[in-house]
């Protein structure tokens, strides 16, 4: 695993699958709301289950209810998610980073760094409390240091 600072937020970078992140993040952040903003590389569409528990979208942005035990965060490769203490406002022309063939935060990818400046910029300007990609690599981005360590310390 990888890890590193920028301005105000912590990030990790696995190149294996963080089991059990979808718990890790719900742990850390009950009563926030999760934007998942790409799924398998794309839009997710709401199916029954998602809509009587209480997600809508925002265009094309799932969008959670508050964050609990009990929420049912869908999962698959090549996913994004947001995560904010209310709901997040995206640039018309959002990006999706998750799709870039495998997208990294590590600084020694000379050839990616074009790619990461987009990202932190974009990122800087949605300011969400926490950033995950599900993909080539796992990434996690938090402005609460505490969960870094916690996925450092326990995977």
């Amino acid at each position: 695993m990888k890890t590193g600072k920028k301005q105000n937020y912590h990030w990790i970078l696995s190149r294996d699958e963080i089991p059990d992140l979808d718990k890790i993040i719900i742990r850390f952040h009950k009563d926030y709301i999760l934007h998942l903003a790409t799924f398998d590389g794309g839009p997710l569409s709401l199916n029954n289950e998602e809509l009587f528990a209480g997600w809508t979208t925002d265009g094309e942005i799932m969008v959670s209810p508050n964050i609990s035990d009990n929420l049912k965060i869908p999962l698959g490769v090549f996913s994004e998610w947001y995560i904010f203490d209310g709901k997040l406002i995206f640039p018309k022309n959002f990006e999706q980073f998750v799709n870039y063939s495998g997208f990294n935060l590590s600084p020694e990818f000379k050839d990616s760094l074009e790619i990461q400046t987009k990202f932190w910029e974009q990122l800087i300007n949605i300011n969400p409390i926490t950033f995950v990609s599900i993909g080539d690599n796992d990434i996690v981005v938090s402005k609460n240091e505490k969960l870094i360590r916690y996925i450092l310390k326990n995977v």
